[in-house]
């Protein structure tokens, strides 16, 4: 079985940042076995599910280009299109937090390490755990095969491009970074308090949802 990739994939994995779908794939002439064996044999890099990306070049760089990659990834998995002329959908947060090279804040969100006070502003040595994006079409956050995806306008002075990525500014990312810093850490899922509730002259324990401290 020729496990060799199919020369035609690299410029289509060049215009897309990297990465190349498992359509384009079978559009080469690779079956689903044959992505199988090659990701077993390190020919390919599976990034999520119907996303690859190059095993060769996936060893051989470093964390802020796999990183990189990984938001391309997330992106063609969403219908993104390298050269769309209205974005509305763009890496930001962490990510572009990561790819600018700023001092990322600690956050447990993010980042399972213990910081201590003289390195809380220290860059990261390696990349987020999950990719972040902003959406301009979505009215609520969610988190999903991780990546989370934050509801906020894109207009085009916030955008930049890393790459064929479309990335908020250095000014914009600064910004959203310093207001998760500063907000206030609260769970977006309601929490569950032990409660009692009377039933019939009697207490009965149960589980009842709880926001903001207040039973309902």
């Amino acid at each position: 079985m020729n496990l060799d990739l199919p020369s035609c994939l690299a410029p289509i994995a060049l215009a897309q940042g990297g990465v190349i779908t498992a359509e384009q794939c079978s559009e080469a002439g690779m079956t689903r076995e044959t992505r199988r064996q090659a990701v077993l044999a390190g020919v390919l890099h599976q990034l999520r599910r119907g996303v690859y990306t190059p095993g060769s070049y996936w060893a051989q760089v470093d964390e802020r280009e796999r990183h990189r990659i990984e938001i391309a990834g997330a992106l063609v998995a969403r219908r993104w299109h390298p050269g769309d002329t209205s974005v509305t959908l763009a890496a930001g947060g962490v990510s572009a937090g990561f790819l600018h090279q700023l001092p990322l804040p600690s956050n447990p969100r993010t980042d399972n390490r213990v910081f201590a006070e003289a390195e809380e502003l220290q860059p990261w040595d390696r990349r987020p755990h999950h990719v972040h994006l902003v959406s301009a079409n979505r009215d609520r956050r969610t988190f999903r095969a991780g990546v989370e995806i934050r509801p906020a306008a894109l207009p085009t002075e916030h955008m930049g491009v890393q790459g064929v990525i479309p990335v908020c500014n250095l000014a914009r990312t600064a910004v959203d970074l310093m207001r998760d810093r500063l907000a206030p850490r609260r769970s977006p899922w309601p929490t569950r308090r032990f409660v009692r509730v009377r039933r019939a002259k009697n207490f009965k324990r149960c589980w009842t949802p709880a926001i903001s401290g207040r039973a309902r």
